[in-house]
């Protein structure tokens, strides 16, 4: 098969690569992924949120008596099968008030319409009997990352004691477990720089005797038979600096779990688009998911896999690494016949002035050859992540 170039304009451009940590300032603490976690074994499919949910795609809300939702601070007019009412919690905080506190389960958490460039922290403060919080994205559709994968614009932070994620671009519908260990509070910052970023992010509380605990370590957790587990902003640019583990609770019985993907297109981590397949160790060593129990998958293609191995769990680690490691001329006097190595991939750019009224400097990559005579050897180009989108990837546990 021929290896097409990548063309890089002046209107994409590639700098060095560097390390970086989304965060506020400070340094940034991992959620590790563990191979160790505690699973659990249930007869039926469980609710995953204590309370039952309702509403529309607009708001979501929980099924609630009319005194405890207006004890709440919620609003009502809709029923729930059962006669509660289907009670829409809404923090409530002046612009000024920072941080804003919140301290009832069920409570969305919401965008400022038409404001940009503004930071605001959202504490919910841990109740008596509370070990972890629950954080829905019901709408989060954030600024996407920059050419290095880096939330550079819009961002969302977590401050716990067991996690520091820092995410942005397209995340509706995921979820994240936090626990709160020693701490009263966990603080989540939203810094938006864009007018259009909207969200809404629904807490849960979950009591420490709860059959909702998720397991420790578990930064996301699934308790269906089937279901379907992302990365952030998946099918988007893959995001930096990011390692945590994705449960899904065992039924009992259940001997075993597949994994595949979505779609033909969506899993695409750790490769170039130069070698097309699934790439095993140790050709991930940059980025790469971990089924428990089997090796490293990383590259842009994923076979399924069904394995037998408890507790089903999914180690995802990406570096905070994107892009190429070399910086490429911009400025068309100093661009016309360059070749610059890539020390990162060992492939070459061409670069040349494209010809008009507005000349501009294009640089062309290729990657280096395979070795001609004797055994395969690791290829730099599995791994340069360029223009990764994530995974996402169905499950399927199975008697």
């Amino acid at each position: 098969m021929e290896n097409r170039g990548i063309i890089l304009t002046g209107t994409f451009l590639v700098h060095v690569i560097f390390m970086h940590a989304n965060v506020l300032g400070g340094s940034i603490h991992h959620l590790s992924a563990v191979e160790d976690v505690k699973y659990v074994s249930i007869q039926s499919v469980p609710k995953i949120l204590g309370d039952e949910v309702c509403g529309d795609d607009s708001f979501t809300g929980i099924c609630l008596n009319s005194t405890e939702c207006e004890g709440r601070g919620g609003n009502s007019n809709e029923k729930c099968w059962n006669n509660d009412v289907c009670c829409k919690i809404t923090a409530r905080c002046p612009s000024n008030s920072n941080p804003c506190v919140i301290r009832h389960s069920g409570t969305t958490v919401v965008n400022e319409n038409g404001v940009s460039d503004y930071r605001r922290t959202y504490r919910f403060v841990k109740a008596e009997n509370i070990c972890q919080l629950r954080l829905d994205f019901d709408e989060f559709e954030l600024a996407q990352p920059d050419a290095q994968a880096n939330c550079n614009n819009d961002l969302m932070q977590v401050i716990s004691p067991r996690a520091g994620l820092g995410i942005c671009g397209s995340n509706s519908q995921q979820h994240i477990y936090l626990n709160y260990d020693s701490r009263s509070y966990i603080d989540i910052i939203m810094r938006i720089r864009n007018v259009d970023a909207k969200y809404r992010i629904r807490s849960t509380f979950i009591e420490c005797d709860s059959e909702m605990l998720a397991p420790v370590n578990c930064l996301q957790y699934f308790a269906d038979l089937d279901g379907t587990v992302k990365s952030f902003n998946s099918g988007h640019r893959q995001l930096n600096n990011l390692e945590y583990s994705i449960c899904v609770a065992s039924y009992e019985g259940v001997s075993k779990i597949q994994w595949k993907r979505c779609a033909e297109q969506s899993f695409f981590i750790s490769g170039s688009g130069f070698n097309v397949g699934s790439k095993q160790s140790p050709n991930c060593a940059k980025d790469w998911v971990q089924i428990y129990g089997q090796d490293r998958y990383c590259g842009n293609g994923f076979n399924a896999i069904t394995s037998s191995a408890q507790p089903f769990l999914l180690n995802v680690h990406f570096d905070g690494v994107e892009g190429f490691g070399v910086s490429l001329p911009t400025d068309p006097a100093q661009c016309n016949g360059q070749i610059i190595t890539d020390p990162y991939t060992g492939g070459t750019f061409t670069c040349t002035v494209d010809a008009g009224p507005d000349p501009e400097c294009s640089c062309v990559f290729a990657p280096p050859p395979p070795p001609i005579i004797g055994p395969p050897i690791f290829d730099p180009t599995n791994d340069i992540d360029v223009n990764n989108t994530g995974f996402c990837l169905n499950y399927e546990q199975m008697w």
